[in-house]
């Protein structure tokens, strides 16, 4: 591994977006879990990170909710109700899902501009490894492939030292 940091202007832009992005799904996929009784989970591929799902505690009716998954612990309304349930339940059923299926908050907020803008691409984080975090404006970077120009190597001291700094406010957005 080897050690950069970054301070140009279109790294520090691009966090800023990712940023700004980042919140505002947080902020929806929070506000909706809350609006149906549950805690929002987001997960994080290579590329991106997402609303997965709402977790119930204690779980949802199994009537009208799927199973929780195995993974996460999410529920959604079932595709159709359980059979067996009465017409009440039925009208239940139809009323959550339509209601859950419109307002699900669908955004992605993709890292691949941020990756693009010190040199590099999900598929060389992927494949060699990329870590990266934003302190005072300055894009630190720890990573297996060679960057662009704009990023300069630095020593693993000073990386550690940037890592140990506490987060501006401004900076807790991030990922």
């Amino acid at each position: 591994m080897a050690f950069y940091r970054n301070d140009s202007q279109e790294a520090r832009d691009a966090w800023e977006k990712y940023r700004i992005a980042m919140n505002e799904m947080k902020r929806a996929a929070k506000a909706f879990a809350a609006s149906v009784g549950g805690e929002a989970v987001i997960t994080r591929s290579m590329t991106s990170h997402r609303l997965h799902g709402v977790k119930f505690s204690p779980r949802k009716s199994l009537d009208i909710w799927t199973a929780p998954d195995k993974d996460f612990q999410t529920q959604r309304p079932r595709s159709a109700p359980r059979k067996g349930c009465d017409a009440q339940q039925r009208e239940a059923h139809k009323s959550i899902k339509a209601d859950f299926d419109a307002r699900f908050p669908c955004m992605t907020v993709s890292s691949a501009p941020l990756y693009e803008a010190i040199g590099t691409d999900w598929g060389a984080a992927m494949f060699g490894g990329v870590g990266l975090f934003e302190r005072d404006g300055v894009t630190y970077i720890d990573a297996s492939t060679k960057l662009n120009d704009q990023c300069i190597e630095i020593l693993g001291s000073e990386y550690d030292a940037a890592a140990a700094k506490p987060k501006r406010a401004a900076e807790a957005g991030e990922g």
